[in-house]
């Protein structure tokens, strides 16, 4: 009779576990779809701002008058509406970014990600619970941003959950000095200092006996499909993976009921601008130097469309491409041709590094600039191949497409310029032996 209690115990566990991996792996697919969505969003938003700009282009060719007026009104509020829309694709796009075990954790501002985060949050959090904030704008934490935004998330969650219909969640951050604390999950001893970040709330609390399982991989006080039991199981294995410790104090008093999460984190510094990614200085459109050739390459159609029209109103020349195969065929045939390119870093048959790699092994000095979405690996100068290449944030302004633009001076890349200079010194010294016809003969040499 016993065994086949513990049979059916074990059976109803199996099925329960099952359930929850199954919900653990309808989350992460809903993960990578959002992601997905959220880069085809941004090439969206890119073409929308762009146009938006070389509409502005036209507009100031047209005489002042009420039209003109409304129209540019009309084009701001555009600006400012897909500003918001970019913003909060970038936040979809952290939040969902997978990065490969080899990537290089750098030291973050953490009020930044966590400020981002608490926007994502606004619109899912019961406008009765109130939201409140207190961070120290000079914590850095060496962590993926990502990951942060994922413990953020996850706790102020459960702090809503915990609170149900009215109450109080706060999120903080400061330097701290501690003795004596103890890790709720690995039970280590903590003292010294540390970048604390903290997540509270004032709902139900938990009670002794919970508290000692809830980093336990699949346990959840929530109800059937409410929660999978593995939030609080991944944010301690981030927390612990990055040196850091979590420290839980709960409270059951009905004068004073609720939850508060500290997490402990090493302290770190923020990395000197030697180490972030070559970065554009938006100048005006009609500044150029030059009139380019301009290789445009990216697998998106309405994104070469929007690239190639802006190029050739800004006087330049392009050349465009939506599959990279194409471009490094016809760059190889005709590499003096170009004097620059434009490459979207995510592509399908070859990204826009793997085609940067390949044009710099035929000209090494070769102009590009590489886009990409805020979440791609492209991150700091380690991830950029030596070179003149530089890397953009999209959706990005046009200006800022121009100004790499600007900075690129066709006739350094194909002149060798101490050949000519000794020809012209040879023939200087000669002068007196040779005839006006002589020296044209000599200068004919310089390549």
């Amino acid at each position: 009779m016993s065994k086949n209690i513990d049979h059916d115990l074990l059976q109803q566990e199996l099925i329960a576990v099952k359930k929850q991996l199954a919900e653990a792996q309808k989350m992460q697919s809903i993960g990578l779809l959002a992601a997905g969505v959220a880069h085809d969003f941004n090439n969206i938003l890119t073409c929308i701002l762009g146009y938006n700009e070389l509409t502005e282009m036209v507009i100031e060719s047209i005489p002042e008058s009420l039209v003109k007026q409304e129209v540019t009104e009309h084009l701001r509020e555009t600006k400012i509406a897909t500003s918001r829309a970019t913003e909060l694709v970038k936040q979809i796009l952290i939040y969902c970014r997978k990065e490969d075990n080899e990537s290089e954790t750098e030291a973050i501002q953490t009020s930044v990600i966590i400020g981002e985060a608490l926007k994502i949050l606004r619109s899912t959090v019961d406008r009765t619970i109130a939201i409140k904030q207190s961070l120290y704008s000079d914590q850095y934490v060496l962590i993926e941003s990502f990951e942060l935004y994922q413990i953020i998330i996850n706790l102020v969650v459960n702090a809503r959950d915990a609170i149900g219909t009215h109450g109080e969640i706060t999120v903080s951050s400061d330097l701290v000095e501690i003795d004596d604390h103890q890790c709720n999950a690995c039970l280590e001893k903590l003292s010294g200092q540390f970048a604390r970040i903290s997540v509270s709330d004032n709902g139900m609390g938990i009670n002794d006996k919970q508290l000692e399982r809830i980093f336990t991989p699949f346990f959840t006080t929530k109800g059937v499909g409410k929660g999978t039991g593995l939030g609080l199981s991944m944010v301690t294995e981030i927390v612990h993976r990055v040196g850091g410790h979590i420290v839980v104090k709960s409270s059951l008093d009905v004068e004073k009921h609720g939850t508060e999460f500290h997490l402990f984190f090493p302290l770190s510094h923020h990395d000197d601008d030697s180490n972030i990614p070559t970065k554009i200085v938006a100048t005006e459109i009609s500044d150029f130097k030059y009139s380019l050739n301009i290789l445009v390459v990216d697998d998106e159609p309405s994104m070469t469309k929007f690239l190639e029209q802006g190029l050739i109103k800004s006087g330049h020349t392009p050349t465009v491409f939506n599959n990279s195969s194409d471009a490094l065929l016809k760059f190889k045939q005709h590499p003096d041709n170009f004097d620059g390119v434009i490459v979207n870093q995510v592509m399908s048959k070859m990204t826009g590094l793997e085609l940067t790699h390949k044009l710099l092994e035929i000209d090494p000095q070769f102009p590009v600039l590489i886009y990409a979405d805020t979440g791609d690996k492209l991150r700091t100068k380690a991830d950029l191949p030596a070179g003149n290449v530089s890397f953009l944030k999209r959706p990005a302004p046009f200006k800022e497409i121009l100004s790499f633009l600007n900075v690129i001076e066709p006739e350094k890349r194909y002149v060798n310029e101490s050949e000519p200079i000794f020809c012209l010194v040879y023939a200087s010294q000669a002068a007196d032996n040779f005839s006006e016809t002589d020296l044209i003969d000599i200068l004919k040499l310089a390549p």
